[in-house]
């Protein structure tokens, strides 16, 4: 198995009970593909880079996780059928910048204005 991170942004327009639904979601999708989720977090609502969609902020969720070398393209497929998120990126980390045992989800409050 290989270690991999993932950061996606849900559209600011969903209510956070939506929001905590789209996370649910991929996390389902992972379990169901056999991943070790190591760790969740919650980065919250930030102001984007540059407009996407018309929305000039976002939810930001990274999640770290194991899975089998196919399954990136299985989850970016899932953000492509997703409405509700507007970016997402995947990327390969190396074995030195992993870890081995999985960690409880932590919540990481979001910076104030």
């Amino acid at each position: 198995m290989r270690s991999y991170e993932t950061v996606f942004i849900v559209k600011p327009d969903k209510t956070p009970e939506e929001t905590e639904k789209d996370l649910e979601l991929i996390i389902e999708n992972m379990n169901n593909h056999k991943c070790d989720v190591l760790d969740i977090e919650r980065w919250g609502r930030k102001k984007l880079a540059y407009t996407i969609e018309n929305f000039n902020e976002g939810y930001y969720f990274l999640i770290k996780f194991k899975s089998e070398a196919d399954y990136p393209k299985e989850l970016e497929k899932r953000y492509n059928f997703s409405e509700n998120i507007i970016r997402y990126i995947t990327v390969k980390l190396d074995d030195s910048a992993s870890t081995e045992k999985k960690v409880e989800q932590k919540e990481v409050e979001p910076e104030k204005a």
